[in-house]
């Protein structure tokens, strides 16, 4: 029980500074979102080798259903990322200051449009979508149609 509180706590840390960050959109709460994030899956990872070592509380816990868990966190969590990345660049989008129409009268938009965190967080957020995404879906279904991990 104690293993699992260990294991649960920077998560629920997590979501914490998720939350607050989608409220207030301080961009200090993201930078500890993903530090959180980061020392989470350390966590896992010391967690999951335990019982590799023979230590016999970790015999209890059930890694495939945490490692779901912790793919559908992170597969959220890219999720939730892209949707306020391109809410954020539609935003900017709309607004006259970042365009000009050129003699075609076509909408061209200046350079500096999207700032290079955005399109580094953007970046490398597709590998987890791509990768993490259809493993948390399928052990999902696999769930769904079978009732057992």
């Amino acid at each position: 029980m104690t293993l699992t509180l260990i294991f649960f706590t920077p998560f629920i840390i997590n979501i914490f500074f998720l939350i607050i960050y989608i409220i207030t959109r301080n961009n200090k709460c993201r930078i500890l979102f993903f530090i959180t994030l980061l020392f989470a899956f350390i966590v896992l990872g010391c967690v999951r080798f335990i019982p590799a070592f023979g230590a016999m509380p970790g015999k209890e816990i059930n890694f495939d259903f945490l490692l779901w868990l912790v793919s559908g966190h992170l597969f959220l969590t890219a999720i939730v990322t892209m949707i306020f990345i391109f809410s954020n660049i539609y935003r900017r989008y709309q607004d006259p200051q970042n365009y000009h129409f050129n003699h075609f009268g076509k909408k061209v938009v200046h350079s500096g449009f999207m700032s290079n965190k955005e399109m580094a967080e953007f970046i490398l957020t597709i590998p987890v979508i791509l990768f993490i995404g259809p493993y948390f879906a399928g052990r999902l279904i696999k769930f769904i149609l079978n009732g057992c991990w």
